[in-house]
Parts: structure tokens; C-alpha cells; sequence
């Protein structure tokens, strides 16, 4: 999918990429649900990976707002 340049393309993806993940998501059974991940690092299930998402959702607007001169192509890059 092409990087979003313009409000409307930005908010089409960004419903299209949430109907995305809840497909893949309704797709998984209850042991992949609640399985471990098989690697180390912090994020060990797929919830602790959802909450991650819902706090840096929440957390993005408020830092456009608070840091006006932030590279957002750079804050992307690194959480890639």
C-alpha cells in the first residue's frame, strides 16, 4: 500500500489497515491468541502487541502537538 499524502488518503488507510488487523486477528485461533510469542523481548503476546498499539495511537497526537518542529519520517523510521 502507497504511503498516504493527502487527510482523506491518510484516513482511508488508516481504516483499511484497522479492518486489516482485525481479519488477521479474528483469523487466529484461541491458542495463537493467547500463546507466547517463541522469541524474547518485552512485547511477549498478542495483547501486550495490541496495548503497545493503543498507547503509541494515543501518544502520537500529542507529541505533533507538543514537539511542532519533530521529523515524523524519522520517528517512523525507527519504529519500523
Amino acid at each position: 500500500m502507497a504511503e498516504p499524502h493527502s487527510r482523506q488518503s491518510l484516513i482511508l488507510a488508516t481504516f483499511e489497515r484497522h479492518d486489516k488487523l482485525d481479519q488477521i486477528l479474528s483469523d487466529m485461533s484461541d491458542e495463537e491468541l493467547n500463546g507466547t510469542f517463541p522469541f524474547k523481548g518485552r512485547d511477549r503476546n498478542v495483547r501486550d502487541v495490541l496495548v503497545q498499539l493503543a498507547a503509541c495511537k494515543k501518544n502520537v497526537p500529542g507529541l505533533e502537538q507538543s514537539k511542532p518542529g519533530w521529523d515524523r519520517k524519522a520517528f517512523h523510521a525507527e519504529t519500523l
